[in-house]
C-alpha cells in the first residue's frame, strides 16, 4: 500500500465496534482462523521446546556440563535450539502476512477481507515489515528503560515486561506510518502524524484494545511457560488466534478512520440550512 492508496477515499465501513470483535468469527475469515490456529498452535508448542530446553541446560552443573554426557547434551541442545528457531521464522510468516493483509483490506474499507488474492511472497513481505517495525520500537523502548535500568537494576523478567508495555505505544503509529508512507524505513509519516492529532479518540481506543488483548494474551503464555505445560498449547493458540486477528481488524479500521476525510457535521447543517432558506425563497 503506498501513500496515494492509504489516503483515497473509503468506502463506508461499519462504525459499530462489534465489526472488529466479531471479525474473527465471520464465516468469510473461518479458513484462516482454523490455519491460524494450528499456526499459533504450534508456535505455542515451539514455545514450550524454548522453555523444556532451556531448563534443561540451567539445571546442568558445572560438572555435568565437563562431562562427556553433558557435552553431548550442550551439542544437541544447540542444534534443536536452530531448529525451534527455524520453525518459528517458518511458523511466523503466514501469521505476519495474514496480519498485515487484514490491516491493508480494512484500510481500504472492505466489510470482508479478500484471501483470494494473498501470495507467500506477499506475507514473507509483511513478515519482515512486522519483525522490522517490531524491532525499532523495541529498540527505542530498551532505550528509554535504560536510565530506569542503570538506576535501579531492573530484573529481566521485569524490563521485559515494561519494554513490551511500551512498544504496545510505540507500534501502531509507527506501522501505519510505513504503511502511509509506502515504504518500510517511514518510521513517522508526518501527514498521518497530523491525523493522529485531530482525531486521538482513534489512537486512543488502539491502546485501550491492545490492553484488553494483551492481559490475557501474555497471562496464558506466561502461565504456559511456567512450569511448561504442554496440554496449554492448544487453548493459547486458539485464543493468540481470535485476538491476532481482532488486534489486526482494529489496527485496519484506525488506519481507514485516519485516512478517510469526512465532512464536519457543522458543514453539513449549514449546508441544510442553505438549503432550507432556497426553498423558502
Amino acid at each position: 500500500m503506498d501513500e496515494e492508496d492509504f489516503y483515497k477515499p473509503r468506502a463506508k465501513l461499519s462504525r459499530s465496534a462489534w465489526d472488529a470483535y466479531a471479525f474473527a468469527w465471520h464465516p468469510n475469515n473461518m479458513r484462516t482462523l482454523l490455519l491460524l490456529f494450528a499456526d499459533m498452535t504450534m508456535l505455542a508448542l515451539i514455545a514450550c521446546g524454548f522453555a523444556t530446553l532451556h531448563n534443561l541446560v540451567a539445571s546442568m552443573g558445572p560438572e555435568e556440563a565437563m562431562s562427556s554426557g553433558g557435552t553431548f547434551v550442550l551439542v544437541g541442545s544447540k542444534r534443536v535450539f536452530g531448529s525451534l528457531c527455524v520453525l518459528a521464522v517458518l511458523g511466523s510468516v503466514y501469521v505476519a502476512g495474514c496480519f498485515v493483509h487484514v490491516i491493508q483490506d480494512t484500510a481500504a474499507g472492505a466489510r470482508e477481507v479478500d484471501w483470494s488474492n494473498g501470495a507467500w511472497i506477499e506475507f514473507l513481505g509483511g513478515f519482515l515489515r512486522l519483525l522490522w517495525v517490531a524491532a525499532c520500537c523495541a529498540i527505542v523502548a530498551a532505550i528509554l528503560l535504560l536510565p530506569l535500568t542503570l538506576a535501579f537494576g531492573i530484573p529481566k523478567l521485569v524490563f521485559i515486561l515494561l519494554q513490551s508495555i511500551i512498544l504496545l505505544f510505540i507500534f501502531p503509529p509507527v506501522l501505519l506510518s510505513t504503511m502511509a508512507g509506502g515504504a518500510a524505513y517511514v518510521l513517522i509519516e508526518p501527514r498521518l502524524m497530523g491525523r493522529i492529532v485531530q482525531r486521538p479518540q482513534v489512537l486512543l481506543s488502539v491502546y485501550l484494545n491492545s490492553f484488553l488483548f494483551y492481559v490475557p494474551c501474555v497471562g496464558l503464555g506466561y502461565w504456559m511457560l511456567s512450569d511448561v505445560h504442554w496440554w496449554l498449547t492448544p487453548v493459547v493458540g486458539y485464543t493468540w488466534a481470535i485476538f491476532w486477528l481482532t488486534y489486526a481488524r482494529v489496527l485496519g479500521r484506525a488506519a481507514w478512520q485516519l485516512s478517510d476525510d469526512e465532512p464536519k457535521p457543522r458543514r453539513k447543517r449549514r449546508r441544510q440550512a442553505v438549503a432550507v432558506e432556497d426553498d423558502a425563497d
